[in-house]
């Protein structure tokens, strides 16, 4: 009995020390928000094309209240390098936080989706694009000691945008 509970206790105790999250910098934040002169019905139809043309279906679309959401997809995502900031894939449209397990050196990658919402606003110098990502769940994917995948999902409220997808909206629009 008493080595049962030996050995119940190291379970235990080795189980609460898995892994540690690597937080990323303060660099991103979301939403971002763009300014651009053309007209609210120039933008809109803009933004309709660019979901379009990168194959984001749309889940909500309200052109009264200036609302698109998009259907949740793929996010190309990354993770930031040692020096804060630096990401290891600067055109990724999604920033997660590191993951180490105790007993490996790679690090836990996720692979990341969400959701896009896109809010319009009539401004005085033309239209206001409010962007950010939502419902963010992170897959993630490591490998046990015989290279067979470990999969994990969970929601991942400390992910975020790096701001490529809403640049390239801004080149898009203008």
């Amino acid at each position: 009995m008493k080595l049962l509970t030996f050995l119940f206790a190291c379970l235990f105790l080795s189980s609460c020390s898995v892994h540690k999250v690597i937080p990323i910098s303060e660099d991103y934040f979301d939403p971002k928000t763009i300014e651009t002169p053309s007209s609210f019905d120039q933008t809109w139809d803009k933004l309709i094309d660019l979901f379009a043309q990168n194959g984001l279906s749309i889940k909500v679309i309200d052109r009264s209240s200036g609302l698109i959401v998009s259907e949740r997809s793929l996010l190309p995502s990354t993770i930031e390098l040692d020096v804060p900031g630096k990401l290891k894939n600067p055109k990724a449209y999604a920033v997660s936080p590191k993951v180490r397990y105790a007993t490996r050196d790679k690090p836990l990658y996720y692979e990341l989706t969400g959701e896009w919402n896109v809010r319009l606003k009539k401004s005085d110098k033309g239209t206001v694009i409010s962007i950010n990502i939502s419902n963010v769940e992170g897959k993630y994917v490591a490998y046990d000691d015989h290279s067979n995948a470990i999969v994990y999902t969970k929601h991942c409220p400390t992910c975020r945008s790096t701001g490529a997808f809403e640049e390239n909206i801004s080149n898009f629009i203008k």
